[in-house]
């Protein structure tokens, strides 16, 4: 599907109001076979609540059998082509474009709604004049057994977010009105897409409620470093680029300040590593006091291990600002339709 094309759907499936649900719930995945089941699970007891209520799985060319799993649990299946480009925004813009619900709840494969989020959940959908999205709690848990909640600083409940991650609901007009979720991002398409949504007066709602559990690998602190640092020792793979695409696309978007605002001890340590650079010139041994200083003064706003953080993402932009393809769009294999009575309101 072309940029052009995939602007005529939006449009079109922006306008045909009458025949969209209440909610649908956009799960994306690749290679998710083991997870696919509890995740659809899951989901059936938000069905069960009466809501006019679909969902969607999005397969990002999988070669196990997720696809074949997934048309016997999911409403929609869409299999998109395999591509180097290929990254969950791609897929979470092409589930996007294929949803009826005035809401999308968007999920990851490996994931599964807790119970203790319907009250919240459903409370939003009702509102069918509501923009703003809401994003809760995610429960990391590892595959030695062991558990932790996702950090995410800043976040107040009942505050707009600071950040996100791949669980949240939005309003579906908010999304495509900003534009879609950016195809074309390895990683951090959620806060590109939430700065162009706060520019248009909408926004994302932090509640502390246990949103999800989310299976997912463990790592060493010193892997998770070398690999947060270095990408050809990367864990991440080719989402270590995701923050240098992201900068890139906003800048070309006009984005960039409401992204900068969303990541202000980020672009703090980018600007001292800029001034090092140019101080490195004028006076080397001076050139290490900016870079000091704001490692410091992160330190001392959030925590040392905050501070670290920002050196890698500075690293991460450096390297992915030549990554992002200004051209990609995901194309579509098969759209399965396995019963369409399940979009029916339950009796």
């Amino acid at each position: 599907m072309s940029p052009q094309t995939a602007s005529t759907s939006q449009n079109r499936q922006a306008g045909d109001k009458d025949s969209r649900v209440d909610l649908s719930i956009c799960v994306i995945g690749h290679n998710e076979a083991p997870n696919l089941g509890a995740c659809a699970r899951s989901l059936e007891r938000v069905k069960g609540y009466g809501i006019n209520c679909e969902t969607v799985f999005v397969d990002s060319a999988s070669n196990d059998n997720s696809v074949e799993i997934a048309v016997a649990l999911f409403d929609k299946v869409l299999e998109l082509t395999a591509s180097p480009q290929l990254n969950a925004g791609a897929a979470r813009a092409a589930g996007t474009l294929e949803s009826k619900g005035r809401w999308i709840l968007y999920l990851d494969g490996d994931m599964c709604l807790r119970p203790e989020f319907d009250t919240e959940l459903l409370y939003v959908v009702a509102d069918k004049g509501g923009k703003n999205g809401l994003a809760g709690q995610t429960r990391n848990i590892y595959p030695d057994g062991s558990f932790d909640l996702m950090q995410l600083a800043g976040n107040q409940p009942g505050m707009p977010c600071k950040a996100f991650g791949g669980a949240v609901l939005m309003n579906r007009d908010c999304v495509i009105e900003a534009g879609n979720w950016a195809p074309n991002l390895f990683s951090n398409e959620e806060v590109e897409l939430y700065s162009r949504l706060l520019m248009r007066g909408s926004t994302v709602v932090w509640t502390s409620t246990h949103m999800v559990d989310h299976f997912t690998p463990k790592f060493t602190a010193t892997n998770k470093l070398l690999g947060s640092l270095i990408p050809w020792r990367s864990h991440l793979g080719k989402k270590f680029f995701g923050a240098g695409q992201a900068t890139r696309q906003a800048c070309r978007n006009g984005n960039i300040f409401s992204f900068m605002r969303l990541k202000p001890l980020q672009f703090s340590m980018i600007a001292a590593v800029a001034l090092s650079a140019i101080t490195l010139a004028i006076s080397p041994q001076m050139a290490i006091w900016p870079m000091l200083l704001a490692f410091i003064w992160i330190s001392v706003r959030r925590n040392t291990k905050f501070a670290i953080n920002c050196i890698c993402w500075t690293s991460q932009t450096i390297f992915g600002w030549v990554k992002l393809d200004l051209k990609y769009w995901p194309t579509t294999n098969n759209i399965h339709h396995p019963n369409r009575s399940r979009l029916q309101k339950p009796e």
